[in-house]
Order: C-alpha cells, then structure tokens, then sequence
C-alpha cells in the first residue's frame, strides 16, 4: 500500500525537476544563456562588413547578404573614425579617430562600451589570440580586449603602420624607409631589421599563413620572406605600380591573394604570389568619378571585395571573379575611409 503511494509521488517529483531545467537553463544551459564580454557565450556571429563614415562621426554595419545597413553606431561629436580592427571572435570593434581617441565597439550591442584616450592613434592590429589591441600612439600602446584598459606599458620606439605575426605574435610595423619588430612585452621596443626603397609606408600586412609580409609605400609594393621563430625577414620582390599609388590591403584566408585599394584610381590591384612580378587592375564601373580608394577588404572565401573612398559616399563590391564592381550609396556626408570584413 505504501509502495503503491510513494511512487506517484516520486514520479511527479522527477517531472517538475524536469521541467524547471528546461525552462531556466540548468545542466547545460539550453537556453543559450550566459557568458561574458559580448554577450552570448559561444554564439557563432553572422557576418557583417563595417563602414567608417569619417565625414558624419558613425561606423555603419551593413549585412553583406542584402548590402544593406542593418545599424549606425554613433561616435562622439567630431569624430574622424579612421582605422579599424576586430577581435578574432568578432564581439568588439576598435576604432581610432586619429587624433586623441579609441573607441572600443560591442558588436552584439552595436554600442560604444569605452573610450581610451590615446596620442595621435593610428592603425590597429589584435594579437591571434584576442587577447591585446595594439595602437600606434607614440610607439605602440597595449589594450587588454577583455578590460579595455591599458595594460600598463608601451612598446618604445617610433612607427607609422603595424601587423602582429598569426603564430609567433611579433609585431611588425614601418618607420619612414625602416622595417622594424618587437614583442609584445613589458620593457620591449622596436628594431630596425630592414630598409624599403621608398619611404612613408602607407600599410603593412601579416600573411593569415605567417609566412609573408607585405608592404605598401608610394607606388611600390614590397614582398618579404618571414621564416624561423624569430620571424626574420628576406626579400622576396618589390612591384611598381604603373596605374597609381598603393594605399590600404586585404589578403585572402590562404595568403595567395593581396589586394590593394589604389590612391587617385578608381580601381584596385590583384597580387597573386604566384606571379610575384606582376599586378592586375580591377577598375570600378564605367561612369563613376576618379577617385581615391582608401580601404578594401574581402570576404570570408575572398570571392568578394569591398571598397570605399573618401572622396565620395558610396562603397563598392566587387565580384572577383567577373572582376565586375557594383556602386552602392552611403548616408549622406559619410565619407568613408576605412573597410573592415567580420568573418
């Protein structure tokens, strides 16, 4: 009699315990809730491509499926957004505005979470890890990701442009004709380990495959051998333009592909380290004005770039494999500078 009572009882038990897991999240949290710093925990984040509007003071996140823009991210009043960087898991944007500030963007939010004040900041680059933001600054100043602040020392010694190495986490970055590198450590500087033929280097780029470095500075792009754990580096091939100056780069996943938004050329320049001697140009459509790319950037399979130009509101894709380019028009006084590719 008992035994036929206490049964039904711990049966019901069982079903609401049940339950209250499922709706609540317990024992695996199916709910997908929990997590810090972006929000989300382990959410894989859609693709999206971001658009620094240099002319208004807001960064545009536009869905690359629709080229649409789906949000506007405001900035302080004034803003000249320049450079971006985003982190490997793609949760927090880093832009700077060239002249005393950092933002720091959550991309799930679409928000500015913090602000750094930073000396003349310049390009950014994200160690593979996620871990650190570098910003040129007098020298290269170092940004915990997960705090947003200051690490609480800087990288000594004077450069224009940065890359970090995917494996080794040297940084690479230029100096008027100098090569220069440094580890990202308390007490560490740069030094010089090579010279260029030309000065005033407009960016520079770390292979995805760690084995190339690339180099823009007027009309001359410059190729390097990276090899050895201390990532020396050798000459590889140095190609002239014969169309205009080089300016800012995007490499495709595999490292065989650079692209290079061109300075007074409404077009960009195909590298193929293939054929390490020579350059195709990939013109915008016939009808729009001459003018000065600033930034490209790719998609994740590279069968897509993405350009923009600071002379006009518009941003252009580029089907890489028709080589055809189709022009879509920007937010009034966008005057966009910068191109960043979330993946």
């Amino acid at each position: 009699m008992r035994k036929s009572i206490l049964f039904p009882i711990f049966l019901l038990l069982f079903v609401i315990s049940t339950a209250s897991l499922i709706v609540f999240g317990g024992c695996g949290n199916p709910t997908g809730g929990g997590g810090g710093g972006g929000g989300g925990g382990g959410t894989t984040l859609p693709e999206m491509i971001y658009v620094a509007g240099t002319g208004n003071a807001k960064i545009y996140a536009i869905d690359p499926t629709t080229e649409v823009i789906v949000a506007t991210i405001e900035l302080s009043a004034g803003a000249n957004p320049d450079w971006l960087a985003i982190t490997p898991d793609g949760k927090k944007l880093f832009c700077t505005d060239g002249t005393s500030i950092v933002y720091i963007i959550n991309t799930v939010l679409n928000t500015v979470e913090a602000t750094l004040e930073v000396t003349s900041p310049n390009k950014i680059a994200i160690t593979p890890n996620g871990a650190i933001a570098a910003v040129v600054s007098s020298g290269v100043k170092l940004i915990d990701t997960a705090t947003d602040v200051d690490v609480g020392y800087d990288i000594d010694g004077s450069v224009s442009v940065i890359d970090i190495h995917p494996t080794n986490n040297k940084i690479y970055g230029c100096y008027g004709d100098l090569v220069k590198m440094a580890t990202p450590e308390a007490d560490a500087a740069f030094t010089a380990v090579t010279t260029l033929s030309a000065a005033g280097p407009y960016d520079i780029v770390v292979s995805p495959t760690g084995n190339k470095l690339f180099i823009t500075a007027s009309n001359k792009l410059f190729v390097f051998n990276i090899s050895g754990t201390d990532g020396s580096l050798s000459a590889s091939a140095t190609v002239d333009s014969s169309f205009a100056a080089f300016y800012r780069m995007d490499i495709s996943p595999d490292g065989n592909h650079l692209y290079v938004a061109l300075e007074c050329q409404s077009g960009i320049d195909h590298y193929d380290v293939a054929y390490p001697t020579s350059l195709e140009l990939i013109t915008f459509p016939a009808g729009d004005p001459y003018n000065t790319c600033n930034d490209v950037a790719l998609n994740g399979d590279a069968s897509k770039a993405y350009v923009v130009s600071a002379n006009i509101n518009k941003w252009y894709v580029i089907n890489l494999s028709t080589k055809t380019a189709e022009a879509i028009s920007l937010p009034p006084s966008t005057n966009p500078k910068s191109i960043i590719y979330r993946h």
